[in-house]
């Protein structure tokens, strides 16, 4: 992933001095497989994140509903989740 400031040096390279995608590269500090990818597209885009599930997600409505009722401590709610089967730390 390349910042938005390189973005735009690569696209005034690539553009207004017509370099070619090694040229860039090579100023920039990039690999030609960057250059060549981000000279493809016209804007600069932000990679997005990649949603993974948790190992908690089956125990969080349970977790919730208890700490609504009480406040319990994060150890006190690892213990009953051990002995509901998550296997995480």
């Amino acid at each position: 992933m390349i910042s938005y400031p390189v973005f735009c040096q690569l696209r005034e390279l690539y553009e207004q001095k017509h370099l070619t995608v090694r040229q860039i590269a090579d100023a920039l500090a990039l690999d030609v497989k960057t250059v060549a990818k981000w000279v493809e597209r016209a804007t600069y885009q932000v990679r997005k994140a990649a949603k993974r599930s948790s190992k908690l997600d089956p125990f969080k409505g349970q977790i919730v509903a208890q700490l609504e009722r009480h406040p319990y401590t994060a150890q006190q709610l690892l213990q009953q989740r051990t002995s509901q089967g998550y296997a995480g730390g």
